[in-house]
């Protein structure tokens, strides 16, 4: 890269965010997919276990990588620091029965910052790695308490569930049989 291109300011930024998720949390991807479509994420996308069905004992970990466009005007600034805002679509897995709380902590993420300068003859981009010392505000990382279900209750909803399983199957074979006899009588 010339120092004719370093010392122009750079067309546009961005800034990558890429999380790693504790295994009692997904990010869902279709919901990641419609933060991005609607604008409020430059891209998005989720790598790993998303099988909301999986309780948290057996599902893998995740990561999500989030891009999220800057302006020039956050390198052009004087200020020693920026806060970035942002909220991710997850959700809790299953978590063992028998507690009250299951505690899922979130480690800090990986931040980087590209930005892409015009030069004479091409475009450029350069990739910053931030330092996560300047990037934690505190020592503290989030931390989600997810309620767990009870052992009392497992056989009524076990039953409840096992009912309601059998009279939408039964729902359906009526619909099913319903409606395919319509359709031979309608047919020439």
């Amino acid at each position: 890269m010339s120092s004719e291109s370093v010392s122009r300011p750079p067309k546009s930024c961005e800034v990558i965010i890429v999380e790693r998720l504790p295994s009692g949390v997904f990010a869902d991807p279709f919901e990641l997919q419609h933060l991005v479509q609607r604008g409020v994420l430059r891209e998005g996308a989720v790598f790993g276990d998303t099988n909301l069905e999986l309780p948290s004992s057996r599902s893998n970990r995740s990561l999500v990588e989030v891009h999220l466009e800057m302006g020039s005007n956050l390198i052009s600034e004087q200020k020693d620091e920026q806060e970035i805002h942002m909220e991710l679509p997850l959700h809790a897995r299953y978590q063992p029965l028998g507690h009250r709380f299951s505690r899922v902590e979130f480690a800090a993420p990986d931040l980087f910052l590209r930005c892409n300068t015009k030069g004479k003859q091409h475009d450029m981009s350069c990739l910053f790695s931030l330092d996560k010392q300047s990037a934690e505000s505190n020592d503290r990382h989030p931390l989600w308490e997810v309620r767990c279900g009870s052992r009392e209750h497992m056989e009524i909803v076990s039953a409840f569930t096992f009912f309601s399983a059998v009279v939408s199957a039964l729902l359906i074979i009526v619909a099913s049989i319903r409606y395919s006899g319509e359709t031979a009588l309608k047919q020439p």
